[in-house]
């Protein structure tokens, strides 16, 4: 802290941010913790670190000219009103605390554990949201929008106790419900969206494609699942709920694929005219998976 009025010292202020998270680690490690809720309680104060520094980074003027009033010498480089240190630490720990959430999501029996590490997940929308400025914008606005969808994939997969209903057929069902949910749900409110947060709205149509692929592979993981243990099994071995919900999901898809080729203005994807058949040769391969999946 006395190394913030060092004028020499570039990463005074880097080195309070490690002094949190050390802190708060030797805090829960005296709690005598077990391994397993260690785990997760460095997971929640790691996530809510990087929420805190984010917000303190949007609100960095008046921190200035408070620190200028106490002769703090400025480390904020005036040039790209960036500090990089700041985005590395933040994503460094943003990607420590995904890996665990899953780990948390897959193992943990404790329903409120899941949950909690599940929304710790969707909070991190805001961090990068916050930090979204620059030349980075776009980039940081569309690593929003992933931890947005990743967390509602997690706080769907909090509900899959570890065991029976915990399969990766089932976590394939929820990752598709998301996706695809996500994609029907944001070209319907398209124009609304546009018309609100421009910049916003662009980010998230780039985000599109990676999301919709993710749902094309959990849907394809799904029916070659239900191929085989038709095949091996004679019948399908999944819960009455997972069998009705991805019939309903197909069915909206097609829908919702029609809806995508016939109105320019909801197209998440903005293809021109032209192209946009490919809609309906989509709405026609989902008929035929949901008609296989009846059958």
């Amino acid at each position: 802290f006395a190394c913030l009025w060092d004028r020499g010292a570039k990463y005074a202020v880097a080195g309070i941010y490690l002094i949190g998270l050390f802190s708060a680690a030797t805090v829960l490690h005296h709690r005598h913790l077990g391994p397993r809720n260690l785990i997760w309680s460095l997971t929640i104060a790691f996530a809510i670190q990087v929420l805190i520094a984010a917000a303190l980074w949007r609100a960095r003027r008046p921190l200035i000219d408070f620190a200028k009033r106490l002769k703090i010498p400025p480390r904020l480089d005036e040039a790209t009103n960036e500090l990089k240190w700041l985005l590395l630490f933040n994503s460094i720990a943003i990607s420590l605390v995904v890996v665990s959430v899953f780990w948390i999501a897959v193992v943990f029996v404790e329903w409120p554990l899941r949950t909690l590490a599940a929304l710790a997940i969707i909070a991190q929308m805001l961090t990068f949201g916050l930090m979204a400025e620059g030349r980075r914008r776009r980039s940081l606005q569309q690593a929003a929008v992933a931890m947005f969808v990743a967390g509602l994939v997690f706080v769907g997969w909090a509900f899959l106790s570890p065991g029976p209903s915990g399969t990766w057929l089932n976590r394939a069902v929820i990752l598709m419900i998301v996706t695809f949910a996500v994609v029907g749900l944001f070209g319907g409110g398209l124009s609304k969206f546009v018309e609100r947060e421009p910049d916003w709205t662009s980010a998230f149509r780039n985000c599109i494609p990676a999301i919709t692929i993710s749902g094309i592979a959990a849907l394809a993981f799904i029916v070659c699942t239900e191929v085989y243990f038709q095949i091996e099994f004679r019948a399908v071995r999944v819960s009455f709920w997972a069998l009705a919900t991805v019939g309903a999901t197909l069915a909206i898809a097609t829908a919702v694929c029609i809806l995508f080729a016939v109105s320019s203005k909801h197209d998440p994807l903005a293809l021109p005219d032209r192209w946009r058949g490919g809609y309906v040769y989509a709405a026609e391969v989902l008929l035929v998976l949901l008609f296989m999946h009846i059958g």
